[in-house]
Parts: C-alpha cells; structure tokens; sequence
C-alpha cells in the first residue's frame, strides 16, 4: 500500500443503514448486498462491499487512496481528491442494481477525534429508506455531473 495524501486517512470506515420506506423495518435480506462507490465524471469508484446485517448495517473498509483515481490525483499528487461523493447501492443475488441511494457530496473522512486528536476514520453515512427500484433513474448518475447546479 502506497502513502496516501498527509489529511486522508490510509483505512476508511464506512458505515450506512437501511430501513424499508413503508414498514421502517431493517432491511436484512441475506441475498441483498450493499456496494460503496465514489462518484466521479468519467468513472465511479468502487470503494467496497458488504452483506446487511439483521439490522439494517453495511459496512466496508478501504484504501483512503481508492477514491483519488482521478486524471488530476495521477498527475498532480496536490490535488488529489480530499472528500469522496458516496453513494450505496443494493444489489440482489443476481448481481442486478435494485437501489439506489442519494449522493452524499464532499464526505469528510479527514475529521479527528475531539479527544485523541487523531484523525477519526470512521464515517457514519447515516439510514437510508429502501424501496425497490428507487435511486435508479437519478440523472447524476449517468451525466457526468459532478453536482447539482444550486
């Protein structure tokens, strides 16, 4: 494993929970798996995989230095990408996309512990509400947008 940017952890945690939308009940279907991306213009990151536990929790580990693949973060080590764009999807046993959650932009995995004063590499990316097929169609998943225009 190669040295990862001075402000980026080198092991991030993430951590996401999932509820249905109508019951408010754990998704914890065994043949559901939930995949961590960083989104990116030209190609999304995939940042790692996990089963759900029977409540509700995915979570993964991984390089810091995953989600700086960027063109810019080859060339230029200074501007390598700092805070990840994440999103989750399920995907049933059939490896088919059945959710999709929201982007979650600029995700601060540079945050330090308000004791130790060390960086704190575990991000909670907080529950989102499951319904099959919801997330599939968002448009900034597919258009190259970095962000929604405000």
């Amino acid at each position: 494993m190669s040295e990862s940017t001075p402000n980026v952890p080198m092991l991030i945690k993430l951590i996401a929970r999932f509820i249905h939308k109508d019951t408010g009940q754990p998704v914890d279907d065994p043949g559901y798996r939930v995949q961590f991306y960083d989104h990116d213009v030209v190609k999304d990151d995939f940042l790692g995989e996990s089963g759900l536990r029977s409540d509700g929790v995915a979570e993964i580990i991984f390089d810091g230095e995953t989600f700086q693949t960027g063109l810019l973060g080859k060339i230029f080590e200074r501007l390598k990408e700092q805070k990840p764009d994440v999103y989750c999807q399920i995907v049933d046993i059939e490896d088919k996309s059945i959710f999709r959650s929201t982007i979650r932009w600029d995700v601060d995995v540079t945050q330090f512990d308000e004791v130790t004063k060390r960086p704190r590499s575990t991000v909670d990316l907080g529950t989102f509400e499951f319904l099959v097929g919801d997330g599939l169609q968002d448009p900034y998943h597919y258009s190259g947008i970095l962000r929604p225009m405000l």
